[in-house]
Formats: structure tokens, sequence, C-alpha cells
């Protein structure tokens, strides 16, 4: 089902950054050097409702001329988002977006808050809806094959990017985080493909990938008409989502679980560094 926008909210990327650094308004929710996303209370810029805020930081001179010349990051994930959020798919409404200057160095851009929402990997972690994973998983698997089927590929779709929602006995899934999302006018396998095998690779990160094999796949499959599913080689996608997730995945999910560590001892430091060192080595053996 098809929607519309609403107007565009009236962005003031000095003030919106200001209470981003300074404000008590502001839930930090990601901090890096290409952007800081959070959860702003829209009150204090004049908005009625919390707003998801994307700030994209300051990366050089180089980038920065790039954006002034071509096309902002901001306008980049306003466009995409726009156009995903019109064809009535899962993603937040966009609000607003403000491009960078010379002056201004940073672009935002911002969208609506899905309420009562936390990412499927937090969740997995923390195993909250264990006894439901089954019906987690079918659920999202005919979220992504309509999504898919309606030309959609999001293209970095990390569990952390996919928003679950409670509503009694069901599961609501919303995908944020859409800079490398594209529209096609038909389903595009190759982009299917490639988020498939980043759902199996969050499978292997939190320990469920039996569950995904053997629960989400069917589900997913089973969604879609026969002249697509013929093209959709499972073992393909689990072989090489393996071979990924030793090569990359394995790695970077033990140094960002070493920053969750709060170690009393300095020496637990050095365990995790030992611990990289000896899958680097298996992995240049294999």
């Amino acid at each position: 089902m098809k929607r519309r926008r609403l107007e565009r909210i009236s962005l003031h990327p000095e003030e919106l950054d200001f209470h981003m650094e300074h404000g008590e308004s502001f839930l930090r929710k990601k901090d890096d050097r290409a952007s800081t996303v959070g959860i702003l209370n829209g009150t204090c810029i004049r908005y009625d409702g919390p707003l998801l805020v994307k700030r994209f930081n300051y990366r050089g001179r180089v980038d920065l001329l790039k954006q002034l010349f071509y096309r902002s990051r901001a306008k980049n994930l306003w466009q995409k988002n726009t156009a995903l959020y019109e064809k009535g798919l899962p993603v937040p409404e966009p609000l607003d977006y403000s491009d960078p200057s010379l002056k201004q160095r940073l672009s935002f851009f911002v969208s609506s808050v899905v309420h009562d929402s936390e990412n499927l990997g937090f969740l997995c972690r923390r195993r909250v809806y264990e006894e439901e994973y089954e019906t987690l998983f079918c659920q999202l698997a005919g979220t992504l094959a309509r999504w898919h089927l309606a030309g959609a590929v999001h293209g970095d779709l990390k569990w952390f990017n996919i928003l679950v929602q409670k509503n009694g006995p069901d599961f609501l899934f919303s995908f944020v985080d859409l800079d490398r999302a594209e529209l096609h006018p038909s389903p595009s396998i190759q982009g299917m493909i490639k988020d498939l095998r980043r759902i199996y690779r969050g499978g292997k990160e939190f320990m469920v990938e039996k569950l995904i094999e053997t629960v989400y796949f069917p589900a997913y499959l089973s969604c879609l008409p026969e002249e697509i599913r013929t093209q959709i080689h499972v073992e393909s996608i689990f072989r090489i989502a393996s071979r990924e997730w030793r090569d990359k995945g394995r790695l970077l999910y033990l140094e960002n679980e070493s920053r969750y560590q709060s170690p009393v001892k300095s020496g637990a430091g050095l365990v995790f560094k030992k611990i990289l060192k000896t899958i680097a080595a298996q992995n240049n053996q294999e």
C-alpha cells in the first residue's frame, strides 16, 4: 500500500548540532567517524514527538567537496528512504534533511522513531523472545520476502539494522540505515542473495544459524514465486556467507565484543587480542 509523506519539517543544522552535542535531549545510539545516530526529543526544535537523527560527520575536504558538487550523503539517504516509504515498505517516515555547506560542514537526516522497538541484534544477544524464535524468524522471512518482491534491496542487512516490535503474538519489522538500499522496478536476484547472505551471517554471529537454516530459509522460499525461487541457491548462500563470516565477520564480532567488556584487570584486554591473533592465524592456514 503506497503512502504519502507529510510535509517536511524545518531543520536548522546549527541548532540540531548543538542539541546533539550539548543538550540533555539527545540519546546517542551510535557514534563513529562517519556518522552519529540517536534519538532527539523533538520539542527542543519545536516538533511534537521524538526524532531519529543521523548526522553525517565531517571526513575531510575532499569528501566535503564531493558532497557540495554532487549529492550529499544526507540527500542520498533522504531520496532512498522517501522512495521506499512512499512505496509502502517498512521503513521509518522520512521527515527532513539538510546539506552541508562551507560554513556548516555537517549534514543531517531526520526520520520518525519506530516506537516500542529494539534492534534484532540487541534482542538476540540477550536472548529476548528466545521461546518465540520460530515465530519471529518465520515472520521476518515473510517481511523480507515482500520487501524483495517489491524490488527493494537493503544492501547492509546487519541484524542491528532490523527493528522489531511485538504486537500480541506477532512481530513487526522495520528496516533502517538505508544508505546502501536500492529500489528496482522488479526483484533483483543479485541484491536478494546479498541480503540473504547477511541474514545468514547474523545467524552465525548470534549462534542461531540452525534456526536460520531450518526455519527462516524454508519460510522465505515459500513466499517466492517459482521462477524466482529456483534462482535462489541456498547451499551457495550458506557456503559463501560462512566464508565471509570466517574471514571477516568473526574478527569484527570479537573486536566489538571486546568493547563491551569492562575488565577490572588490565590483562583482560590482552586475552581478547590473543584470541583475535589466533583466529587470524587459523584463517591464514585455511
